[in-house]
């Protein structure tokens, strides 16, 4: 009686949604295992890290880090505000062409798992050439 009642009360839309939901999920795996994006990760995380923390030493980066292909540069406040500066960095990497998650005193990276070598070190690149116009 639950069954039917809860059937008789939402109809069977939910039930729909869920199963492609599901199947999106499946293929979207699929994909993941088909294209070895946890090899493509462990190929290009190197690169990530080499490009991320050769920006150390530049001007009002603080500490770099990074995990896999997952990383941040910690800017230095300006005026005891740690919004500020990320945040022009932020615009001046988006009108290169970046775009940077910023919040609070980082900038935040997580770049596509189809990246190439080519995409990272031009990152490397926009990312130098902001640090050096915004400061």
């Amino acid at each position: 009686d639950g069954i039917r009642d809860s059937v008789a009360s939402r109809g069977l839309g939910d039930v729909y949604k869920r199963q492609v939901g599901c199947a999106a999920a499946l293929a979207a795996l699929d994909i993941f295992d088909r294209e070895d994006m946890p090899g493509r990760v462990r190929t290009l995380a190197p690169t990530f890290e080499n490009t991320l923390h050769s920006l150390r030493g530049e001007p009002h980066v603080v500490d770099v880090r990074n995990f896999g292909l997952a990383g941040a540069l910690q800017i230095d406040p300006r005026d005891n505000d740690p919004l500020v500066r990320p945040y022009e960095l932020g615009l001046a990497c988006w009108n290169e062409g970046l775009y940077v998650r910023w919040g609070g005193d980082t900038l935040q990276f997580a770049p596509p798992l189809v990246s190439t070598k080519s995409d990272i070190e031009q990152m490397g690149e926009i990312l130098k050439l902001s640090l050096n116009k915004v400061f």
